[in-house]
């Protein structure tokens, strides 16, 4: 019966805390949180695991359980690989109602990290001698390079759009940014509002670094009629900087257009709704907004290189346009929401997110827009 049901759901021991090793905690305008952290290997672990799977099919479009082998004849869901399963629990910590001296835990989300091997070719002396020779293999496995791929991502109804998401994917993203041997840090399948999400917190994390503020439009560069685009970047070497980050290259490149679009002029920068009063544009305007499209077509090409290839060529430029004033349009809405959530941050500490998301079709094929 469902009286019974939350009368057992209830009980906790007095000095019950969560599995795992508590990672760290934030204070927010409701309470106190606690994100606790620990792996697939550890029993507790597991077994809380096998306790809130449940919320993957109930809010995870097309999701599945760790573990599950579809492909398989047997049942039974294959833990093998349980040491690179990474879990994050977030928690509202509270005073017991019975023992003010004693804590309880309401759940609030939880993320799922899988670490896989990052290739990297060895690289031999230039003029190899008797003293170099091939790792012995002994190395331990959590000291390899790696790629760490967020899997799976949850906050439970009651608590979204109170900014505990942006705090648990920030907390993550710094624990393994931290790490040396992280290479990349890389999202699974994202859904529109989780895009939206990791856009703000990437941005933001970006604008940290000061070798990601230099990089900007060359206005020198002149664009021919005819023939391969020059470089339209200057500044810092993009792809040094994307390492440092450890961001997959195409989010770093979306991030990276949202910020050079949200540095564009009034006169020519795109947004959600138009200035009553807009400054007429001038000749450099008009040259950084074309050199900004033409990065952002460049990326949308490669991107979309065979849906492009089955539209006749004549047709191309204007379904590239259109896929890039869709572009336009969610790149202006992520940064509304990343302006209303900077004010905020900047008046109290705290981080909130608004969800903002887009999508377009071409004239003949649906181009994806990132």
């Amino acid at each position: 019966r469902s009286s019974e049901f939350e009368k057992d759901s209830k009980q906790q021991d007095e000095d019950w805390t969560p599995p795992g090793t508590l990672h760290s905690t934030f204070t927010a305008s409701d309470g106190e949180y606690e994100i606790w952290r620990g792996t697939l290997d550890d029993p507790e672990v597991m077994q809380l695991n096998t306790r809130v799977q449940v919320f993957i099919m109930m809010l995870i479009r097309n999701g599945s359980y760790i573990g599950d082998t579809p492909d398989e004849e047997s049942n039974e869901p294959d833990f093998s690989d349980a040491d690179r399963w990474t879990l994050f629990f977030l928690y509202k910590k509270s005073q017991s109602q019975d023992n003010p001296e004693k804590s309880s835990y309401t759940f609030v989300g939880f993320s799922t990290i899988y670490r896989f091997f990052y290739f990297q070719p060895p690289t031999p002396p230039a003029s190899p001698n008797r003293e170099w020779e091939l790792p012995d293999g002994k190395a331990e496995l959590t000291d390899l390079p790696s790629r760490q791929r967020l899997s799976q991502f949850i906050i439970l109804p009651p608590f979204r759009g109170k900014g505990k998401g942006i705090q648990l994917y920030q907390t993550i993203f710094k624990y393994y940014h931290e790490q040396n041997q992280t290479q990349e840090f890389v999202v699974e399948d994202p859904s529109e509002a989780f895009d939206d999400l990791r856009d703000i917190c990437d941005l933001a994390f970006l604008r940290t670094l000061p070798e990601f503020l230099t990089i900007k439009l060359d206005t020198s560069v002149s664009i021919p009629k005819k023939g391969a685009v020059p470089q339209l970047l200057a500044g810092a070497e993009v792809e040094e900087v994307r390492r440092k980050a450890k961001i997959a290259p195409r989010q770093f490149s979306r991030v990276l257009e949202m910020h050079l679009m949200d540095k564009l002029p009034d006169s020519v920068r795109p947004a959600i709704e138009e200035l009553e009063d807009p400054p007429e544009p001038t000749v450099e305007d008009k040259q950084l907004e074309r050199l900004w499209q033409l990065l952002a077509k460049q990326r949308l090409y490669r991107h979309n290189k065979g849906v492009m290839h089955e539209i006749p060529a004549e047709e191309r430029p204007e379904a590239l346009q259109n896929t890039l004033e869709s572009v336009e349009y969610g790149y202006a809405a992520i940064l509304a929401a990343y302006d209303r959530a900077s004010k905020h941050w900047q008046s109290n500490g705290k981080r909130k997110h608004s969800d903002a998301g887009s999508s377009t079709t071409s004239k003949r094929l649906r181009m994806e827009e990132d």
